[in-house]
């Protein structure tokens, strides 16, 4: 009788530890793929300025070409737009989200792709 009293706890540990390893795979996964998402938002983002700076913001070269780079990036313009909108207000998302875009357009410098 003694011996299950024993025993229970370290079920529950077992069960316990078990669950503390799948939250954290779960909370890297998701880590993982809100950075990917970042990335991928921030590309797009300094190609769309790079577009308006050379043909403005509303001519016909400029649509065609904003809807070729979410083509490429595979993310509709909505996606992107609601993406901005989700930073809100919070100044680290803001710059967490620059600095992203920042360290894209100088390896595009860098690459010789602009100027």
């Amino acid at each position: 009788m003694r011996r299950e009293f024993f025993l229970k706890p370290v079920k529950e540990n077992k069960i316990l530890l078990l669950a503390l390893f799948f939250s954290a795979v779960l909370f890297y996964g998701c880590k993982q793929s809100n950075l990917a998402e970042d990335q991928k938002v921030a590309e797009v983002y300094v190609h769309i300025l790079i577009i308006n700076e050379k043909y403005g913001t509303e001519s016909d070269s400029s649509k065609v070409l904003k809807e070729n780079v979410f083509k490429k990036y595979d993310i509709p313009e909505k996606q992107f737009e609601d993406y901005l909108k989700s930073l809100g207000e919070d100044k680290e998302k803001w710059e967490h989200f620059f600095n992203l875009s920042e360290k894209y357009l100088d390896q595009l410098k860098n690459e010789g792709n602009i100027n």
